[in-house]
């Protein structure tokens, strides 16, 4: 096992403090209260002003808060070297370290970057803390009593393998333990002695007791560390019962989204509780019957004071201060950090109509002259509009983040591991298994899974993680995962992936990948990271966002003051609606201006399109990183392949196996021959070739051959049974006295001009030279992919030029070309990495917008160069880092269903933006009486002016949500991927059906 790097406080390690930006520590937080970009804006700025903060993007669909800490040791280093070479520089020597006054890097971890939100006036909760190598897991704790003493319900249900709830890891049922029992079993002081034990806390409830451990996975396994807890002083007996509690990860829409649904429901069904009565009051029964306006409005409480303003007062002022105390808390938080949001114009145009409704009741109490006028039921209507608009925002907003809820609920919660009977894990009541009696079937949670468990997968169950089939045979459906629609064969030696099914045979699986290294977890990290990133056009939004306020403040002042200097001087009494004073006209103009202006709409243009566009890439097997990703995707005006592994299959594969017409064996004897006579051979063209027999041949009927060797430079020879086989080249059937006639020499000749390695096999069934016979021509090639052309035809036919940049020399790039339709002049052939790179600026220079696809780490310069790099999902790990979009299924179709929808998204973005342009742009002047001279006397009210701004921000919502509708072009259907890309090399798929034929 290798030695675990020394840990310094907080979870870093020595080789962390050393490395890039990879290693450092990743926080998420899930944010509350945010209501708009402003808020978003608010928390990024106050987040990277802190000098420990490298990185911070917030989501305000997804209200998670993602956030990069540097390494505190590194930025000392830093400061070590300023320190001293500023010394250096004004003539002193060298100073020592304790004297350093370090500007510097202070060492942080979640709850205080969740602190320092909370400081900044919004609800925040820890998802997690994770760097390399470091895993979390948190369990409720319970006392082991009642397991130990065999009343714990049992449930008599038993799994296919034996295995029990009861005797599983999934946890016991006694009694939780409290603080006292924490401290007295001294949980705590043993997890802090453990050196692999990076951090943790207790929480303590009268109902739950839970643990929350961060752990170097080098140094401890978690169920290892599940061990250590349940044996606490006392190694020899259970003391403690855990049951793993599920990632907070995926609990983020039950905690994040679904809260905030349930916020917004209950705000809007208590809003609606008071100011339905309230406009009842205001503006419906009093013009029902005279008596009932009698009632309220000429029926005295106190002198001017009627009954009607007394309820109205009572009924809107808990709406007011109550329930709009979260737009108050808000505004004075945005006001604090110098960036005013939307709650500024709701907090202040209600407390507007609010306060003038009071004075002016005031006012007309003690001046008999006076008649009052107030607005108690606009405030309240107000509020309860915003209330509407944001509850159902919400929820349209939380059907954008469909697709990662899909992904996580792909992940099943538990696994049945076969562990060694001696295995202290190993439940005592478990049934051992067929597959090895000498190991157990055990249920045990998704968390307590680690690399090299043995794990069972029974048909119609999904796979828990990855790995490698060690026994059984199945087909896999893998449609979830990778968007391939046809199920994959599956037997031992092949991979298979987690939240794939098992159709219908049973697994036996080996992990190779669990918790956050999965294919799965990767997808969804990098699904969650592309839709917190930003597309450059928001930035064109934040920075409208960050003067929105403050301007539409002006406006609405400008608008009060102009229209009391009309009102006062010039305007007609006629224009006037009935009843309006000059200031109630002018006053109703400055508060419907603050209350229509939509930030929000403008924050959620581009945001909802790119999670709702990334989600259906994630389903249609391509991942697309971003927003910056799908803007430049959009934009896209040239396409550079490479070649070997992109265009082509990358592997060798037989694309002719025929008889030559001149031998005398049956054609089904030949193919037995040649599987033989490849058995012990390790040529690439020898795996291709048993590859491609094993379609066709049995393994019965192929015998073993004898006196094997392989000759280099002309090809193999051996003998099966009687008969002596050559396969080879020209060079090698001349050896041997075997003529090849022109008919044959022309077949492999024409094979050869397209770059393919055409070898002739002979057979001599008596085993002599002189009997030898040319019985067949076997070619094989590094196949192109039969998709390749047609997605060279379309990618023309929408605008994109196309071209290849390969390291193989030119005659086989020129060939490889010509088939996919690319012009020779549009080849790079012979070129290093180095080159790439330059080939790639230069098109930039010509003014081209590049994307490079690739699948090699020699094409890794060119994909971070390219202003797209498109992946190959079955390339290598750099290639698939650096891109910023990757082929999860590897089909060049994907790359057209990859630039469409990128077309398509961006496209809905510009069309949000406009929407949301044009409301603010139409709507704020209408509300400011810009067209009141067209439309008097009639005046937009205040509570209509609330409504259209709760329905501007559902609109761009529920018009991002299109998206979810789309689809890929006919050209681009995913039925053709089983034919275009097997997972492993399979020649039979790449032999057309007229291969079987002579010569």
């Amino acid at each position: 096992m290798p030695t675990p790097p020394s840990v310094a406080p907080g979870g870093w390690t020595e080789e962390e403090s050393e490395d890039s930006e990879e290693e450092r520590m990743v926080v998420k937080v899930l944010v509350g209260g945010m209501t708009c970009a402003v808020c978003v804006q608010t928390i990024e700025r106050g987040l990277t002003s802190d000098p420990g903060i490298a990185l911070a993007r917030v989501s305000l669909i997804t209200s998670v808060c993602c956030v990069t800490l540097r390494d505190p040791r590194s930025a000392r280093a830093d400061t070590l070297g300023e320190a001293e070479a500023k010394a250096k520089a004004a003539g002193g020597g060298d100073i020592a370290g304790d004297a350093i006054v370090e500007k510097g890097c202070p060492e942080l971890n979640a709850e205080d970057v969740a602190e320092m939100i909370e400081d900044m006036g919004f609800d925040a909760t820890v998802l997690e803390q994770l760097g390399r190598d470091t895993a979390v897991l948190r369990l409720a704790l319970r006392h082991a009593a009642t397991l130990n003493s065999g009343s714990a319900p049992v449930d008599p249900s038993i799994d296919a393998n034996g295995a029990t709830e009861a005797d599983s890891l999934l946890g016991g049922s006694g009694r939780a333990l409290t603080e006292a029992d924490c401290t007295g079993l001294g949980i705590s002081a043993a997890l802090s002695q453990h050196p692999g034990i990076l951090w943790h806390r207790v929480d303590t409830a009268p109902t739950q007791c839970e643990v929350e451990v961060r752990y170097d996975r080098l140094a401890i396994g978690p169920r290892a560390l599940v061990s250590l807890i349940e044996h606490v002083g006392d190694g020899g007996h259970r003391r403690v019962s855990t049951e793993v509690v599920p990632s907070a990860l995926k609990r983020v829409g039950d905690q994040g989204q679904v809260r905030e649904n349930r916020e917004w429901r209950r705000l809007l069904t208590l809003g609606l509780l008071l100011t339905i009565p309230a406009v009842l009051i205001a503006m419906i029964l009093p013009r029902i019957d005279a008596s009932i306006d009698h009632a309220l409005t000429k029926t005295f409480v106190a002198d001017g004071l009627s009954v009607q303003v007394v309820l109205l007062f009572l009924l809107v002022s808990p709406v007011q201060i109550v329930l709009g105390r979260r737009f108050y808390v808000g505004a004075y938080n945005s006001l604090r950090h110098g960036i005013p949001n939307m709650d500024v114009l709701i907090a202040g145009g209600t407390t507007a109509a609010y306060i003038y409704s009071i004075i002016s009741v005031i006012y007309g109490m003690v001046n008999s002259d006076y008649e009052s006028t107030q607005f108690f039921e606009t405030s309240a209507m107000l509020i309860t509009f915003v209330f509407l608009g944001k509850y159902f925002e919400a929820v349209a907003r939380r059907k954008t983040s469909a697709a990662i809820e899909a992904l996580l609920d792909l992940q099943p919660a538990t696994a049945t591991v076969l562990l060694p009977a001696s295995c202290e894990s190993a439940s005592p009541g478990a049934s051992p298994s067929g597959a090895d009696p000498q190991r157990v079937a055990t249920v045990i949670s998704i968390e307590l899974l680690e690399l090299g468990d043995l794990v069972s997968v029974m048909p119609g169950s999904r796979v828990p993680c990855d790995g490698e089939v060690v026994d059984g045979r199945s087909h896999a459906d893998e449609s979830t995962v990778t968007g391939e629609s046809r199920p994959i064969a599956k037997q031992a030696g092949d991979s298979v992936f987690g939240g794939s099914v098992n159709e219908t045979g049973h697994l036996t699986v080996r992990a190779t990948a669990v918790g956050t290294d999965s294919t799965l977890a990767q997808i969804v990290r990098l699904v969650e990271d592309a839709q917190c990133s930003k597309a450059p056009i928001q930035h064109f939004a934040d920075r409208v966002s960050a003067v929105f306020v403050p301007t539409v403040v002006a406006i609405a002042l400008l608008a009060l003051v102009v229209w009391l200097a009309i009102g006062y001087t010039i305007l007609p009494d006629s224009w006037r609606p009935s009843g309006a004073s000059p200031f109630l006209l002018a006053f109703t103009f400055f508060i419907t201006t603050l209350v229509i202006a939509c930030p929000c709409a403008l924050g959620l243009a581009a945001p909802t399109a790119v999670m709702v566009g990334t989600g259906v890439g994630a389903r249609l097997g391509v991942l697309i990183k971003g927003g910056a990703a799908i803007e430049a995707a959009s934009r896209v005006t040239a396409v550079v392949f490479d070649k070997t592994g992109t265009l082509t299959m990358g592997w060798p594969c037989v694309t002719n196996f025929s008889p030559t017409g001149t031998g005398q064996l049956p054609f089904e004897l030949i193919q037995r021959l040649l599987a033989a006579s490849e058995e012990q051979s390790e040529h690439p063209y020898a795996r291709a070739i048993r590859t491609h027999c094993a379609t066709v041949c049995t393994p019965d009927s192929i015998e073993p051959c004898t006196d094997f060797a392989a000759l280099p430079g002309l090809g193999v020879s051996c003998t099966v049974g009687d008969a002596r086989v050559w396969v080879g080249n020209r060079a090698l059937m001349a050896s041997i006295g075997v003529v090849v006639s022109r008919e044959v020499d022309e077949a492999m000749s024409a094979r050869e001009v397209r770059c393919e390695t055409v070898m002739l096999m002979a057979v001599s069934p008596s085993g002599k030279e002189v009997d030898a016979r040319a019985e067949a021509i076997v070619a094989v090639t590094d196949a192109l992919k039969p998709e390749a052309a047609a997605v060279v035809e379309r990618l023309k036919a929408m605008g994109v030029a196309v071209s290849m940049l390969t390291g193989d020399n030119r005659v086989t790039a020129i060939a490889i070309a010509k088939q996919c339709g690319i012009p020779p002049e549009d080849v790079v052939a012979q070129v290093l990495p180095a080159g790439k790179l330059d080939r790639i600026k230069s098109l930039q220079d010509a003014g081209l917008i590049v994307a490079m696809v690739g699948d090699g780490i020699n094409d890794s310069p060119a994909l971070a160069a390219a202003d797209v790099g498109v992946a190959i999902g079955a390339g290598t790990d750099v290639a698939v880092e650096t891109a910023d979009i990757v082929l999860m299924r590897s089909s060049l179709h994907d790359l057209v269903v990859a630039l469409d929808l990128a077309r398509t998204t961006f496209r809905r973005i510009r069309l949000n933006f406009l929407w949301a342009l044009v409301y603010n742009a139409g709507m704020i002047p209408l509300a400011a009486g810009v067209f009141f001279p067209l439309t008097h006397p009639n005046v937009l009210p205040p509570w209509a002016a609330g409504g259209a701004m709760a329905i501007s921000s559902v609109s761009v919502v529920l018009s991002s949500l299109h998206l979810r509708w789309y689809r890929p072009p006919a050209e681009a259907n995913p039925s053709t991927f089983a034919e275009a890309n097997p997972t492993r090399p399979s020649s039979s798929k790449h032999v057309t059906e007229g291969n079987t034929s002579t010569v």
